[in-house]
C-alpha cells in the first residue's frame, strides 16, 4: 500500500524528495506523519504502542522507570499507563 501510495507522487516529487527540494509548507511534516502513522513504523507511531504501555506500567509499579522519561510522554499516555497498573 506504502509503495502504491508512494508511485503516486509521480516523477516530479520524487525528484524533488530526492534533491531535498520539497515544499516549505509548515504543515507538510505534521501531514506525513499523520498519513504514515497507519502503517505502524515505529519512528512515525503516534502514540505508545500498547505492549509499550503494559510494559512501561509494569517497569513504574516496579520503580524502575525514571521520572525524566515520563516526563517526555503526554497526558493521554500517563492516563493509558495509570489505566493499565490499576487492572
Amino acid at each position: 500500500m506504502l509503495r502504491y501510495h508512494f508511485m503516486k507522487l509521480g516523477p516530479q516529487t520524487w525528484e524533488a524528495m530526492a534533491n531535498g527540494t520539497g515544499t516549505d509548507d509548515p504543515h507538510h511534516d505534521a501531514a506525513w506523519v499523520k498519513f504514515i502513522s497507519a502503517y505502524d513504523l515505529p519512528e512515525y507511531r503516534l502514540n505508545l504502542h500498547s505492549a509499550a504501555v503494559r510494559d512501561l506500567a509494569a517497569a513504574d509499579q516496579a520503580g524502575r522507570v525514571p521520572k525524566w522519561a515520563l516526563s517526555l510522554l503526554d497526558a493521554d499516555e500517563i492516563k493509558r499507563i495509570e489505566e493499565v497498573k490499576k487492572q
